[in-house]
Protein backbone atom coordinates (compact mmCIF):
# COMPACT_ATOMS: atom_id res chain seq x y z
CA UNK A 1 0.00 0.00 0.00
CA UNK A 2 1.15 3.65 -0.42
CA UNK A 3 2.69 5.19 2.23
CA UNK A 4 2.02 8.67 3.35
CA UNK A 5 4.71 10.41 2.86
CA UNK A 6 4.39 9.67 -0.83
CA UNK A 7 0.93 9.88 -1.03
CA UNK A 8 -1.14 12.42 -3.36
CA UNK A 9 -3.28 14.33 -2.03
CA UNK A 10 -6.47 13.46 -2.91
CA UNK A 11 -10.65 15.27 -2.49
CA UNK A 12 -13.34 12.45 -2.84
CA UNK A 13 -16.51 14.28 -4.37
CA UNK A 14 -19.92 12.83 -3.23
CA UNK A 15 -22.50 14.73 -4.57
CA UNK A 16 -25.86 14.38 -3.14
CA UNK A 17 -29.15 14.61 -4.41
CA UNK A 18 -32.17 12.28 -3.58
CA UNK A 19 -30.77 9.17 -1.32
CA UNK A 20 -30.10 10.01 2.36
CA UNK A 21 -29.67 6.46 3.29
CA UNK A 22 -27.78 5.86 0.43
CA UNK A 23 -25.68 8.92 1.11
CA UNK A 24 -24.94 7.84 4.67
CA UNK A 25 -23.86 4.44 3.40
CA UNK A 26 -21.08 5.63 1.00
CA UNK A 27 -19.76 8.34 3.89
CA UNK A 28 -19.01 4.93 5.99
CA UNK A 29 -17.75 2.94 3.18
CA UNK A 30 -15.50 5.93 2.90
CA UNK A 31 -14.70 6.26 6.73
CA UNK A 32 -12.80 2.51 6.22
CA UNK A 33 -10.35 3.16 2.94
CA UNK A 34 -6.70 2.36 4.13
CA UNK A 35 -5.61 5.01 1.25
CA UNK A 36 -3.37 8.17 3.70
CA UNK A 37 -3.76 11.25 2.25
CA UNK A 38 -7.53 12.12 1.17
CA UNK A 39 -10.52 14.82 2.40
CA UNK A 40 -13.97 14.15 1.43
CA UNK A 41 -16.40 16.86 0.08
CA UNK A 42 -19.93 16.05 0.19
CA UNK A 43 -21.57 18.27 -2.60
CA UNK A 44 -25.25 18.79 -1.88
CA UNK A 45 -26.72 19.24 -5.16
CA UNK A 46 -29.70 21.90 -4.25
CA UNK A 47 -31.89 19.48 -1.81
CA UNK A 48 -34.54 20.16 -0.03
CA UNK A 49 -36.82 19.60 3.54
CA UNK A 50 -34.69 17.93 5.91
CA UNK A 51 -32.44 16.00 3.72
CA UNK A 52 -29.87 19.39 3.98
CA UNK A 53 -29.93 19.84 7.82
CA UNK A 54 -29.21 16.12 7.87
CA UNK A 55 -26.59 16.12 5.61
CA UNK A 56 -24.72 18.61 7.27
CA UNK A 57 -24.24 16.32 10.43
CA UNK A 58 -22.71 13.42 8.87
CA UNK A 59 -19.53 14.84 9.30
CA UNK A 60 -19.38 15.12 12.85
CA UNK A 61 -21.47 11.58 13.86
CA UNK A 62 -19.20 9.22 11.23
CA UNK A 63 -15.94 11.24 11.34
CA UNK A 64 -15.74 12.21 15.12
CA UNK A 65 -13.04 11.80 16.63
CA UNK A 66 -10.82 11.58 13.31
CA UNK A 67 -8.93 14.27 11.46
CA UNK A 68 -11.08 16.48 10.30
CA UNK A 69 -11.38 15.06 6.59
CA UNK A 70 -14.94 16.13 5.83
CA UNK A 71 -16.59 19.54 4.14
CA UNK A 72 -20.03 20.64 2.94
CA UNK A 73 -20.85 22.45 0.25
CA UNK A 74 -24.36 23.04 -0.27
CA UNK A 75 -25.46 24.32 -3.63
CA UNK A 76 -28.60 26.56 -3.86
CA UNK A 77 -30.14 24.43 -6.47
CA UNK A 78 -29.97 20.95 -8.40
CA UNK A 79 -27.15 21.80 -11.33
CA UNK A 80 -27.29 18.28 -12.51
CA UNK A 81 -24.98 15.77 -11.99
CA UNK A 82 -22.40 18.21 -14.43
CA UNK A 83 -22.82 20.89 -12.89
CA UNK A 84 -23.04 19.39 -9.20
CA UNK A 85 -19.82 18.07 -10.24
CA UNK A 86 -17.68 20.57 -11.59
CA UNK A 87 -18.64 22.66 -8.43
CA UNK A 88 -16.77 20.02 -6.45
CA UNK A 89 -14.21 19.85 -9.19
CA UNK A 90 -13.53 23.11 -8.90
CA UNK A 91 -13.41 23.07 -4.88
CA UNK A 92 -11.19 21.03 -4.49
CA UNK A 93 -8.68 21.87 -7.49
CA UNK A 94 -8.52 25.56 -5.55
CA UNK A 95 -7.29 23.68 -2.55
CA UNK A 96 -4.34 21.77 -3.68
CA UNK A 97 -6.00 18.42 -4.89
CA UNK A 98 -3.95 16.62 -7.22
CA UNK A 99 -6.39 13.82 -8.11
CA UNK A 100 -9.93 14.17 -7.44
CA UNK A 101 -12.47 10.87 -6.57
CA UNK A 102 -16.06 11.08 -7.77
CA UNK A 103 -17.68 8.80 -6.02
CA UNK A 104 -21.68 8.92 -6.46
CA UNK A 105 -23.62 8.68 -3.10
CA UNK A 106 -25.57 5.31 -4.39
CA UNK A 107 -22.12 3.61 -3.98
CA UNK A 108 -19.93 2.13 -1.96
CA UNK A 109 -16.00 1.53 -2.08
CA UNK A 110 -13.90 -1.28 -0.35
CA UNK A 111 -11.06 -0.30 2.03
CA UNK A 112 -8.43 -0.86 -0.99
CA UNK A 113 -10.02 0.57 -3.50
CA UNK A 114 -8.44 4.05 -3.24
CA UNK A 115 -5.12 2.65 -3.04
CA UNK A 116 -4.85 0.81 -6.45
CA UNK A 117 -6.67 3.44 -8.28
CA UNK A 118 -3.43 5.32 -7.22
CA UNK A 119 -1.15 3.48 -7.88
CA UNK A 120 -2.40 2.46 -11.25
CA UNK A 121 -2.23 6.41 -11.95
CA UNK A 122 1.15 6.61 -10.88
CA UNK A 123 2.09 3.53 -12.65
CA UNK A 124 0.66 5.34 -15.85
CA UNK A 125 1.21 9.04 -15.89
CA UNK A 126 -1.02 9.75 -18.97
CA UNK A 127 -3.35 8.58 -17.58
CA UNK A 128 -6.50 11.25 -16.82
CA UNK A 129 -9.10 8.91 -15.44
CA UNK A 130 -9.11 5.74 -13.88
CA UNK A 131 -12.15 3.74 -12.99
CA UNK A 132 -13.03 0.84 -10.71
CA UNK A 133 -14.55 -2.66 -11.08
CA UNK A 134 -18.25 -1.76 -11.21
CA UNK A 135 -20.20 -4.06 -9.92
CA UNK A 136 -24.32 -2.54 -10.91
CA UNK A 137 -27.32 -3.38 -7.99
CA UNK A 138 -30.50 -2.94 -10.17
CA UNK A 139 -32.70 -0.91 -7.96
CA UNK A 140 -35.67 -3.19 -9.36
CA UNK A 141 -34.13 -6.52 -7.82
CA UNK A 142 -32.38 -8.23 -11.17
CA UNK A 143 -29.26 -9.79 -10.98
CA UNK A 144 -26.06 -7.72 -10.27
CA UNK A 145 -23.80 -7.52 -13.11
CA UNK A 146 -20.06 -6.18 -12.73
CA UNK A 147 -18.76 -3.27 -15.66
CA UNK A 148 -15.72 -1.96 -16.34
CA UNK A 149 -14.21 -0.54 -19.85
CA UNK A 150 -16.32 1.66 -21.90
CA UNK A 151 -16.51 1.56 -25.60
CA UNK A 152 -17.88 4.54 -28.20
CA UNK A 153 -19.90 2.86 -31.10
CA UNK A 154 -19.74 5.48 -33.66
CA UNK A 155 -20.99 4.04 -36.89
CA UNK A 156 -24.35 2.64 -34.68
CA UNK A 157 -23.94 5.72 -32.21
CA UNK A 158 -23.94 3.86 -29.10
CA UNK A 159 -21.85 3.23 -25.84
CA UNK A 160 -21.32 0.18 -24.01
CA UNK A 161 -19.69 -0.55 -20.64
CA UNK A 162 -18.06 -4.40 -20.83
CA UNK A 163 -17.26 -7.23 -18.09
CA UNK A 164 -13.64 -6.92 -17.44
CA UNK A 165 -11.81 -10.56 -18.29
CA UNK A 166 -9.38 -10.31 -15.81
CA UNK A 167 -7.06 -8.09 -13.09
CA UNK A 168 -5.00 -6.77 -16.23
CA UNK A 169 -5.34 -2.69 -16.22
CA UNK A 170 -7.73 -2.18 -19.42
CA UNK A 171 -7.27 1.27 -21.85
CA UNK A 172 -10.73 2.40 -23.10
CA UNK A 173 -13.12 5.11 -23.94
CA UNK A 174 -15.02 6.12 -21.40
CA UNK A 175 -15.99 5.02 -18.00
CA UNK A 176 -18.63 5.59 -15.76
CA UNK A 177 -19.07 8.85 -13.69
CA UNK A 178 -20.37 6.73 -10.51
CA UNK A 179 -16.80 6.33 -9.64
CA UNK A 180 -14.21 8.04 -11.34
CA UNK A 181 -10.57 8.84 -10.52
CA UNK A 182 -9.68 12.24 -12.35
CA UNK A 183 -5.65 13.72 -12.73
CA UNK A 184 -5.80 17.53 -11.96
CA UNK A 185 -3.41 18.19 -14.39
CA UNK A 186 -5.87 16.65 -17.34
CA UNK A 187 -8.62 18.69 -15.49
CA UNK A 188 -6.67 21.91 -16.45
CA UNK A 189 -5.29 21.23 -19.39
CA UNK A 190 -9.05 20.04 -21.31
CA UNK A 191 -11.94 21.61 -18.61
CA UNK A 192 -14.30 19.88 -16.28
CA UNK A 193 -17.76 18.60 -17.11
CA UNK A 194 -19.60 20.02 -20.24
CA UNK A 195 -22.77 21.80 -18.71
CA UNK A 196 -24.53 21.12 -21.76
CA UNK A 197 -25.29 17.53 -20.67
CA UNK A 198 -27.16 18.41 -17.05
CA UNK A 199 -27.19 14.55 -16.84
CA UNK A 200 -26.48 11.56 -18.55
CA UNK A 201 -22.97 11.21 -21.07
CA UNK A 202 -21.61 13.84 -19.38
CA UNK A 203 -18.63 11.30 -18.61
CA UNK A 204 -18.59 9.52 -21.65
CA UNK A 205 -17.80 13.31 -23.55
CA UNK A 206 -15.24 14.19 -20.79
CA UNK A 207 -13.30 11.20 -21.22
CA UNK A 208 -13.66 11.60 -25.37
CA UNK A 209 -11.66 15.17 -24.55
CA UNK A 210 -9.38 13.11 -22.28
CA UNK A 211 -8.44 10.63 -25.07
CA UNK A 212 -8.29 14.13 -27.27
CA UNK A 213 -5.87 15.43 -25.43
CA UNK A 214 -3.57 12.52 -25.47
CA UNK A 215 -4.70 11.64 -21.88
CA UNK A 216 -5.84 7.57 -21.64
CA UNK A 217 -9.10 6.35 -19.66
CA UNK A 218 -7.77 2.95 -17.65
CA UNK A 219 -9.82 0.61 -15.58
CA UNK A 220 -8.47 -1.31 -13.06
CA UNK A 221 -10.69 -4.51 -12.52
CA UNK A 222 -8.79 -5.02 -8.76
CA UNK A 223 -10.18 -1.68 -7.00
CA UNK A 224 -13.98 -2.41 -6.61
CA UNK A 225 -17.38 -0.25 -6.32
CA UNK A 226 -20.62 -1.25 -6.06
CA UNK A 227 -23.35 0.42 -7.31
CA UNK A 228 -27.14 1.16 -7.06
CA UNK A 229 -27.63 1.79 -10.97
CA UNK A 230 -30.04 4.44 -11.27
CA UNK A 231 -31.27 5.08 -7.70
CA UNK A 232 -31.64 9.26 -8.37
CA UNK A 233 -33.96 8.58 -11.35
CA UNK A 234 -36.21 5.60 -10.19
CA UNK A 235 -39.70 6.29 -9.30
CA UNK A 236 -41.01 9.81 -9.79
CA UNK A 237 -37.73 11.08 -11.67
CA UNK A 238 -38.08 8.21 -14.01
CA UNK A 239 -38.11 9.88 -17.40
CA UNK A 240 -35.79 12.08 -16.76
CA UNK A 241 -33.78 9.15 -17.42
CA UNK A 242 -35.47 8.49 -20.72
CA UNK A 243 -35.33 11.92 -21.28
CA UNK A 244 -31.62 13.33 -21.18
CA UNK A 245 -30.06 10.10 -22.30
CA UNK A 246 -32.11 10.23 -25.90
CA UNK A 247 -31.30 14.04 -25.95
CA UNK A 248 -27.84 13.54 -24.94
CA UNK A 249 -27.29 10.65 -27.00
CA UNK A 250 -28.05 13.07 -29.97
CA UNK A 251 -25.38 15.62 -28.48
CA UNK A 252 -22.47 13.64 -28.06
CA UNK A 253 -22.57 11.90 -31.60
CA UNK A 254 -23.23 15.10 -33.75
CA UNK A 255 -20.98 17.48 -31.88
CA UNK A 256 -18.08 18.59 -33.35
CA UNK A 257 -18.41 16.76 -36.66
CA UNK A 258 -18.76 17.52 -40.28
CA UNK A 259 -22.16 18.54 -41.74
CA UNK A 260 -22.75 15.34 -43.64
CA UNK A 261 -21.46 13.00 -40.83
CA UNK A 262 -23.86 14.71 -38.26
CA UNK A 263 -26.82 14.69 -41.05
CA UNK A 264 -26.41 10.66 -41.07
CA UNK A 265 -25.79 10.35 -37.29
CA UNK A 266 -29.32 12.17 -36.20
CA UNK A 267 -30.80 10.40 -39.42
CA UNK A 268 -29.42 7.01 -37.48
CA UNK A 269 -30.58 8.06 -34.06
CA UNK A 270 -34.19 9.22 -35.26
CA UNK A 271 -34.52 5.39 -37.15
CA UNK A 272 -33.76 4.19 -34.07
CA UNK A 273 -36.38 6.37 -32.16
CA UNK A 274 -39.02 5.31 -34.69
CA UNK A 275 -38.65 1.76 -34.42
CA UNK A 276 -39.06 2.01 -30.95
CA UNK A 277 -42.10 3.92 -31.02
CA UNK A 278 -43.99 0.99 -32.59
CA UNK A 279 -43.47 -1.13 -29.32
CA UNK A 280 -43.27 1.35 -26.63
CA UNK A 281 -47.21 2.80 -26.54
CA UNK A 282 -48.25 -0.89 -26.05
CA UNK A 283 -45.28 -1.72 -23.76
CA UNK A 284 -46.96 -0.67 -20.51
CA UNK A 285 -46.89 2.16 -18.54
CA UNK A 286 -43.39 2.07 -18.54
CA UNK A 287 -43.07 2.01 -22.18
CA UNK A 288 -45.66 5.02 -22.84
CA UNK A 289 -43.21 7.38 -20.08
CA UNK A 290 -40.35 6.21 -22.27
CA UNK A 291 -41.87 6.80 -25.57
CA UNK A 292 -43.16 10.52 -24.09
CA UNK A 293 -38.96 11.12 -22.69
CA UNK A 294 -37.61 10.00 -25.85
CA UNK A 295 -40.56 12.52 -28.12
CA UNK A 296 -39.59 15.32 -25.59
CA UNK A 297 -35.84 14.77 -26.09
CA UNK A 298 -35.89 14.62 -30.15
CA UNK A 299 -38.50 18.08 -30.29
CA UNK A 300 -35.43 19.79 -27.71
CA UNK A 301 -32.44 18.60 -28.98
CA UNK A 302 -34.24 19.57 -32.97
CA UNK A 303 -34.78 22.63 -31.18
CA UNK A 304 -31.26 23.60 -29.70
CA UNK A 305 -32.40 23.38 -26.25
CA UNK A 306 -29.17 21.98 -23.84
CA UNK A 307 -28.46 21.88 -20.46
CA UNK A 308 -31.50 21.53 -17.88
CA UNK A 309 -34.90 20.91 -18.98
CA UNK A 310 -37.47 22.96 -17.72
CA UNK A 311 -40.41 21.17 -18.53
CA UNK A 312 -39.89 17.61 -16.85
Amino acid sequence: MIKKNTAPLVWITVLHWRGKNLTRECLESLRNIEYPNYKVLLVDNGSQDDEAELLGGYDNELFSGEEQRVELLRLPENKGFSGGCNEGLTYCLERGAEFVWLVNNDATVFSDTLDRLIECAMANERSGAIGASLTNIAVDGGEPEIYGPGFIDYVNCKTDLSTPVDDKVIECDWLSGSNLLLRAQALREIGCFNDDYFLYFEDVELCARLTSGGWTCLVEPRARVRHHQGSSTFGSKQIWRYYYYARNRLLFFTGNVKMGVKFWRVARIILIHLRGCLLLPVSGKNGLLKFRGECLALRDFLSGLKGKARHL
